[in-house]
């Protein structure tokens, strides 16, 4: 599932029902609301959207099932009440991926994903960042993983935890973390425990 925003205001969208989902759900601090649904079904995908992720997010890549895809989508809410909120098409990242990371908050013009897997058994290390209408390409990743998480900004990103492992349910969990400036990744201090399929929030400090 995507999922981004504060305590208080917060979207989570697709994952697993137990069926690929596009589902999008609003949190307001106290409740959940059902909003419009993602044009493409899939879980294992990368979603940013700032602190309020209520009023714009993204959505990027992840798994239709059994394919891997490289669909974007724009979420957007009108503060007029009249208008509901919906998904639109973004520009598709420049390969399929799924598992990756991306960074939260980040904000629908200003997002970098990383990592994650082309096909079921091809792990990359590639970074790609958006500007609310293109992708390009960013510094690479000193280590190729999946299931990883991310935090902060372009400038300023953070990458932790995930697998090296090619052949998925096998060994390769690790606690490595990467710091991004904007061109290129650093290892930092690994996660006290090594995880997998892990989520973050947050700014890199």
């Amino acid at each position: 599932v995507g999922l981004d925003g504060i305590q208080t205001s917060a979207l989570a969208f697709g994952g697993i029902t137990p069926s690929k989902s596009n589902a999008t759900e609003e949190w307001d601090g106290t409740s959940w609301t059902a909003k419009g649904n993602m044009g493409t079904a899939r879980s294992n995908l990368a979603g940013s959207g700032g602190t309020n992720a209520t009023t714009t997010a993204l959505a990027a890549g992840g798994t239709t099932g059994p394919g891997v895809t490289s669909a974007t989508e724009e979420y957007n809410k009108s503060a007029n009440v009249i208008t509901a909120a919906a998904w639109a098409s973004g520009t598709n990242l420049p390969s399929v991926r799924m598992s990756l990371g991306s960074t939260v908050p980040g904000t629908q013009n200003d997002t970098t994903v990383f990592g994650g897997r082309s096909a079921p058994t091809t792990l990359n290390n590639a970074t790609f960042e958006y500007d609310g209408s293109s992708w390009s390409s960013g510094g690479a990743l000193n280590t190729s993983r999946v299931e990883l998480g991310g935090s902060g900004t372009t400038p300023a990103g953070l990458a932790f935890g995930g697998t090296t492992s090619a052949q998925p349910g096998t060994p390769g969990t690790t606690g490595a973390s990467e710091e991004y400036n904007g061109t290129s990744w650093t290892s930092g201090n690994s996660m006290n425990t090594a995880r997998r399929n892990v989520y973050g929030s947050g700014t890199q400090t």
